[in-house]
């Protein structure tokens, strides 16, 4: 009876790779993923897409299938990310300096976008993340 159970499971495995469910990554959102990390999300779409060899629409496509986001999207949150780890670096930011720093055109900018994805100001943000345990990631 056990055994049967393996092997139902092992069946299961092997039908939901086959439905790929479980297939290999897509190496151009790898290597986009890779370019939007290094630049922690403050590159332009020309260069994200560049050397590629695909059309923005494939690529757009590709990656939006792979992480339900577009490349845009996901540069968006990392650059957010990248501007939230430098302000806990900070006891007090400078917010200004910070929004220069991480990519960001001004300071309104920088705030425009926390309160469209975090619904606060930076500042607030600040203040909710200064409260948290961090672990490894400043």
């Amino acid at each position: 009876m056990r055994e049967s159970g393996i092997q139902g499971l092992n069946e299961l495995i092997a039908r939901w790779s086959r439905e790929k469910h479980f297939s290999a990554p897509d190496n151009v959102v790898v290597e986009l993923t890779q370019r939007i990390l290094a630049a922690e999300g403050d590159i332009s779409v020309a260069a994200l897409c560049a050397g590629l060899g695909l059309s923005y629409r494939q690529i757009l496509r590709r990656f939006y299938e792979a992480t339900g986001l577009t490349p845009k999207e996901f540069a968006r949150l990392r650059r957010l990310r990248h501007a939230c780890v430098e302000a806990l670096r900070k006891a007090a930011p400078a917010w200004a300096d910070l929004s220069a720093a991480t990519g960001f055109s001004d300071q309104a900018h920088m705030t425009r976008e926390f309160q469209d994805i975090y619904g606060w100001t930076p500042r607030l943000v600040h203040e909710y993340l200064r409260r948290i345990e961090h672990r490894d990631t400043v």
